[in-house]
């Protein structure tokens, strides 16, 4: 009997023994499963018209394993097996909508899947063109230094660019006239042998039959090839005095043709006088209007409305300086404002008005808007809007941190951009802003190279909403293959050209 319970007992032991070992071996099975690699994190950056780059972070593996990443763009494999934490798609299509994914995975093929959207930009032309302003026969640089002061909408999608360039024996300078492409292509070039001295601003024009230059004295009637019809010398302006220059032009919807600018003034109690002149189609004045408002007066632009009648822009001297005060005393005893004079088409003076901040301002540029109000800038109070009648809508006197201002455009929002420049140490820098339809500064932007002085002169909208900049590159000293530069720029609406 005992050796029967003896029997039963070791039967028991192995039984039991036998039951732990199964379950040791099961949890030992269950600690042996591989996991996937953890979550990441995908940032989608550089964002264009045809591509964007995706970057993320590294998927790390519980188990230390190597992890490679398939690439997926729309359902469709793109790459697969990469360890680089980094993809760039390329040659995808504007303003469309992707979505894709990126799938982690270990050497047991388990996989950690991360989604991912974006949306393509829409596309626009955008670069930095660089043009010479032609040849010289002195020196050591070979190229002419030169200046765009003007830039207009031509035929089609080109470009007329009007500005003065040096003479080949470097005496002074002389006009130039470049047509350019909407891709930047320069379709030509041409050169006027008329002397235009110092002059710092002139505008060129279209015509029924092509454009009108004028600058300093002269007024050109060119063709849409940029040959001469016809040359005006104004003789009232061809005077021993360097203030002395026309500064804008512009045809009236009849042919005649209407001259802004100012002169010394023969008045001893005037030291400067505004001028508007107005010519036939031909060529020849018909009338010559002097306006002296004060001690001094100038006009630096004009437009003329859908009724014919002339809006002139200029500046005046306002606080009642005698020319006796003047010649005793420094210039700061002059208070110049920005004037702006509406007159018919005879010149006859409808209202005017002043603008100023208690700075010495300049004007240089007036455009209509869409609501048949007008906007100015220039240097001191720089940005204003006024109405039809003459009075201001508002101004803005703490602009970008820009000066000078010298030309504006209207944008599709009804605010508006500007170009100009902006100073720093013994260098410049091209300048571009946008404000809104209140004058508020919404961005700016500056475009610099090292040791040069960059300056932008014109500005206009383009249809795709970006804008087109004519400006300027120039240097104390050229070196090898540097020389002065026209600059194109056609950019974005944010003012990106790269």
């Amino acid at each position: 009997m005992k050796k029967f319970y003896s029997a039963l007992l070791i039967t028991f032991l192995i039984i039991g023994c036998s039951k732990d070992d199964t379950i040791n071996e099961i949890e030992e099975e269950e600690e042996i499963v591989n996991l996937a690699p953890n979550n990441f994190d995908i940032e989608i950056v550089n964002i264009s018209h045809d591509g964007a780059t995706i970057n993320w972070n590294e998927a790390v593996d519980p188990e230390s394993d190597i992890v490679t990443y398939d690439i997926y763009l729309n359902q469709a494999l793109v790459i697969e097996n990469i360890t680089e934490l980094t993809y760039q798609f390329n040659d995808l299509q504007e303003l469309t909508n992707y979505s894709g994914k990126v799938i982690a995975k270990d050497t047991n093929n388990n996989e950690t899947t991360i989604t991912f959207t974006f949306q393509t930009e829409k596309y626009y032309l955008k670069y930095l063109k660089r043009y010479d302003y032609g040849q010289v026969n002195y020196g050591t640089v070979g190229y002419a230094p030169g200046s765009p002061y003007s830039m207009i909408k031509s035929d089609g999608q080109n470009y007329i660019v009007a500005g003065k360039s040096a003479f080949p024996n470097g005496n002074g300078y002389r006009f130039f006239v470049s047509k350019i492409d909407y891709d930047g292509n320069e379709l030509w070039k041409k050169f006027y042998d008329y002397q235009v001295g110092d002059s710092w601003r002139f505008k060129i024009g279209k015509t029924s039959t092509g454009f009108i230059l004028a600058g300093h004295h002269h007024v050109l009637n060119l063709d849409n090839e940029g040959n001469v019809l016809w040359y005006k010398k104004i003789e009232s302006y061809d005077i021993a005095d360097g203030s002395a220059e026309i500064q804008s032009v512009k045809q009236d919807a009849q042919g005649n043709i209407f001259l802004v600018g100012g002169r010394g003034s023969e008045d001893p109690q005037v030291q400067q006088e505004a001028v508007l002149t107005k010519l036939n189609n031909s060529g020849e004045i018909i009338w010559e209007k002097v306006f002296k408002s004060s001690f001094r007066s100038f006009f630096n632009d004009l437009i003329i409305d859908s009724s014919d009648q002339l809006i002139i822009l200029g500046s005046a001297e306002t606080s009642g300086t005698t020319m006796e005060e003047y010649i005793q005393g420094p210039s700061s005893v002059e208070q110049i404002d920005f004037w702006v004079i509406k007159t018919n088409n005879e010149g006859e003076k409808i209202w005017e008005n002043t603008f100023g901040d208690g700075k010495y301002d300049f004007p240089n540029q007036i455009i209509s808007t869409s609501d048949n109000s007008f906007v100015v800038v220039g240097y001191g109070a720089s940005l204003f809007k006024i109405d039809n009648s003459g009075n201001l809508v508002w101004s803005n006197t703490v602009l970008s941190t820009y000066n000078p201002t010298f030309s504006i455009s209207e944008t599709s929002d009804n605010g508006f951009v500007t170009t100009g420049k902006f100073d720093f140490g013994n260098y410049g820098a091209l300048a571009i802003s946008k404000y809104d339809s209140n004058g508020n500064l919404e961005w700016e932007k500056s475009y610099q190279e090292s040791f040069n002085y960059l300056s932008g002169y014109s500005i206009l909208v383009e249809d795709d909403g970006g804008y087109r900049i004519a400006g300027s590159s120039s240097k104390n000293y050229y070196y090898n293959d540097e020389k002065p530069y026209l600059l194109i720029f056609k950019t974005d609406p944010l003012g990106n050209h790269e």
